[in-house]
């Protein structure tokens, strides 16, 4: 638990060592203070030979030594403090909320790849165009795996590299709502300003038409508008199943024992129904940039860009190294 709000430990296994080094100092020189009395009782009067002797228990000398292991500690582990933020640029923040089901796989895309692939391409042009951004995800099918927003940009381009792959996916299905249930989750617990929601899909299922409407609610609850891109074409296609090599190996039937193909097709009608609701923008995805090119017109990149500055603590516990040395040592001159 912080002492003070703002403090911070770049090394914080030190730090936590610092009441260990301590103790440790005062229980070594317990023991030696008590193999002296021992050693000093052979001789004679402990009170008479404990005059002459160098080695004669000194408490206060240990204590200081104590705290001198400690600080050191305190020090190694390079305390710092927020020292305020500045607002150094406007970005966009917002979470992206990507399908990740089996359909995501059909390559029908204008520029011939799968739907993911396009969906993935333009998610990471959207999160490099605004550095400072503070960005979330959620990937669903009819489940959801959310990660909060974050400034590492590395982090997410993993995560959208690895983890939004439908070959990888739990779940089956399109389930939009739970998506944006999912997000809006997210929202509430943040203290920055989120205002948007950047949902990437293919269309959800006709069933969930109820559900969406209750989602549109939340949204405009909380002020969330939706930034909606659908990916695929018009006409039915088959999904297609592709080794790690990405050999084609054959199509999605509706059972595992063969069947009819399974055929899936862009539904735009739930992506506009919640843009509009939400007071945000549909875009039909043909190209990596178009994300980008919807925040800029519509002036949704507008956010200030947070930076916290940080100073550094190191320099205190270090004088307070110096000063129990020099404690120590006026000490150890006035018991001559």
């Amino acid at each position: 638990m912080a002492v003070l709000e703002g403090l911070r430990f770049n090394q914080p296994v030190l730090a936590q060592l610092a009441p260990a080094a301590f103790l440790a100092v005062l229980i070594v020189s317990w023991l030696i203070a008590r193999w002296q009395r021992n050693f000093l009782l052979r001789f004679g009067s402990l009170e008479t030979l404990a005059r002459f002797s160098k080695f004669s228990s000194r408490g206060r000398s240990a204590v200081l030594l104590g705290l001198a292991f400690a600080l050191a500690f305190l020090a190694a582990s390079e305390p710092s403090m927020s020292s305020g933020r500045t607002i150094a640029s406007r970005t966009f923040n917002g979470i992206i909320v990507l399908d990740v089901s089996r359909s995501m796989l059909a390559e029908d895309t204008p520029n011939g790849s799968s739907r993911s692939s396009l969906a993935v391409e333009a998610a990471l042009e959207l999160i490099d165009a605004y550095p400072d951004g503070l960005v979330g995800l959620v990937i669903f099918t009819d489940r959801t795996q959310a990660y909060p927003p974050t400034r590492d940009h590395d982090a997410l381009r993993i995560l959208l590299t690895d983890q939004a792959d439908p070959y990888r996916a739990k779940g089956a299905g399109s389930d939009i709502a739970a998506g944006l249930e999912a997000a809006v989750e997210i929202v509430d617990d943040l203290e920055v300003p989120i205002q948007a929601i950047v949902l990437l899909s293919d269309g959800g299922e006709l069933d969930e038409r109820l559900r969406l409407v209750r989602s549109v609610e939340d949204l405009n609850q909380i002020g969330l508008r939706v930034i909606a891109g659908g990916l695929g074409a018009f006409q039915p296609v088959r999904i297609p199943v592709r080794d790690e090599d990405g050999a084609l190996r054959g199509y999605y039937s509706k059972s595992t024992s063969g069947g009819p193909f399974v055929y899936t097709y862009l539904n735009e009608s739930s992506l506009r129904f919640i843009a509009d609701q939400t007071g945000g923008a549909y875009r039909f995805i043909e190209e990596g940039n178009e994300l980008v090119d919807v925040v800029r017109l519509r002036g949704w990149d507008s956010q200030p860009a947070i930076q916290e500055g940080e100073t550094s603590l190191v320099r205190y516990p270090l004088l307070g190294v110096l000063l129990i040395i020099l404690i120590f040592i006026l000490d150890k001159r006035r018991a001559g």
